[in-house]
């Protein structure tokens, strides 16, 4: 019979603890910092527990040492313990590797440190990293942070994900892309406030696999593009939310050469139609792109259109004022997108007569349509059950303006794969008219 591991994290405001519990046998990996909420990796604790080495090779369980109630940060502590009989953690980690993937670089860094098997196993089944981090702890402590990452080797790393959550200096950075990583895939580095500077330095980095890249949440503009485009790496998705894309910074972003760039997410930043006009020239293969939370009107709608993104199969426009959209750019927008399966417009000011003109788009492979916290009404309803829409199969028309009346229009539409329907949050319905167009309708669910 195959063995079963089970992995748990237990976090609280000043302890980690690390639970791997296989045949019978528990190892916990627990580390406090009394009085301060930071993270203590083992690294940290293995230089004030000298019989942690021994724990580590051996599976004992060192006595965990008591600490005082003081608000002051204190010494870090470290326990083993193994029940119900003692276990070599060599074995554990072996049938394990999943517990290697919730652990920090320090604490792989120690544990490869005491053998040469236990640094075998570690380098040689780690396939993720994460550093998460809530405060910046000063340039020093990040350029620390970034050499116990790059001095192991980490022959099959595929996902490094790296949040300060605030700003990750550039030193730091540049301690980061002396790393060649060969099986890199994602490198995720949202939320470290990074400027042109920082980016200066992470398009140096040597991870010819990279393909996906997480960028949103930074302070990335058209200096920092310039630099973004100049990275070697063949990239296939690009996120790029919550930044300070403007006009300028598209022309820079647009030159970037990624002929398999299939998704890009722009959301949060500053475009508009002048943005979009630029944004429609990129080259790229895109199958999904993501626009909400920006300033795009109906003439948006008409310049996207002309972007050579035949094969584009998910469209987010969410947050976007697209009042009045004609029905000549639906018409574009039809024809330029055949594949289309994903559409959101959602909160986009969009109720009676504005439905006209989506509605004169069939796209035979549209599944998936969101449309909440709009202003649909019963005349938007009489407008969208004439879409041909063959392959629908989720509607989400939550929190409009619907009534009993404008619900029970939707029995005429024509989507056979309609499965999930979703009107919650519209006041004024009442569970009779839900129950009558579920039955209908024969959906799997109707809420």
């Amino acid at each position: 019979m195959p063995r079963k591991d089970r992995y748990s994290r237990d976090s609280h405001c000043h302890s980690q603890t690390l639970t791997c519990t296989r045949a019978g046998t528990t190892i916990c990996i627990d580390w406090t910092l009394c009085g301060s909420a930071n993270q203590v990796s083992l690294g940290d604790a293995a230089q004030v527990n000298p019989r942690l080495m021994s724990a580590c090779e051996h599976g004992y369980a060192p006595s965990r040492p008591t600490h005082s109630g003081s608000s002051r940060p204190t010494t870090a502590t470290c326990s083993f313990t193994a029940s119900p009989e003692p276990a070599q953690l060599l074995d554990v980690l072996q049938t394990a590797p999943g517990l290697l993937q919730a652990m920090s670089p320090k604490t792989m860094a120690t544990l490869s440190a005491t053998s040469r098997q236990l640094h075998s196993l570690v380098h040689g089944h780690v396939t993720s990293i994460s550093i998460i981090q809530h405060n910046g702890h000063g340039t020093q402590y990040q350029i620390m942070e970034m050499q116990a990452l790059t001095s192991g080797s980490w022959p099959h790393l595929q996902r490094l994900n790296i949040k300060y959550r605030a700003k990750l200096e550039a030193a730091a950075i540049t301690q980061l892309s002396k790393a060649s990583w060969s099986s890199l895939v994602s490198l995720d580095m949202s939320r470290n406030s990074l400027g042109a500077d920082a980016m200066s330095q992470l398009v140096k980095g040597n991870w010819p696999a990279l393909k996906q890249l997480n960028l949103s949440s930074n302070r990335l503009d058209t200096a920092a593009m310039v630099w973004l485009t100049q990275a070697d790496w063949s990239l296939e998705e690009l996120h790029l939310s919550d930044n300070r894309i403007d006009l300028e910074a598209m022309q820079e972003l647009i030159q970037g050469r990624w002929p398999k760039l299939t998704q890009l997410t722009l959301r949060w930043n500053k475009l508009d139609a002048h943005t979009i006009a630029v944004l429609a020239k990129a080259e790229w293969p895109l199958r999904q792109l993501e626009l909400g939370q920006n300033s795009l009107d109906a003439n948006a709608m008409t310049l996207l259109a002309e972007a050579p993104w035949h094969d584009l199969e998910s469209l987010g426009l969410a947050g976007n004022c697209l009042l009045q959209t004609p029905a000549a750019a639906m018409a574009r927008c039809q024809a330029a997108w055949p594949n289309l399966v994903n559409l959101d417009l959602s909160n986009c000011c969009l109720g009676g007569a504005d439905m006209a003109g989506l509605c004169t788009a069939s796209w035979p492979k549209l599944s998936s349509v969101h449309l909440w916290d709009n202003c649909f009404d019963e005349i938007s309803v009489t407008h969208l059950v004439k879409t041909y829409w063959p392959a629908l199969n989720f509607l989400c028309l939550r929190s409009n303006c619907l009534d009993d009346a404008a619900v029970k229009i939707l029995v005429h539409s024509s989507w056979p794969q309609l499965e999930y329907l979703d009107l919650r949050e519209n006041n004024a319905l009442t569970q009779d008219a839900i129950n009558f167009v579920s039955n209908v309708l024969r959906c799997v669910a109707v809420f």
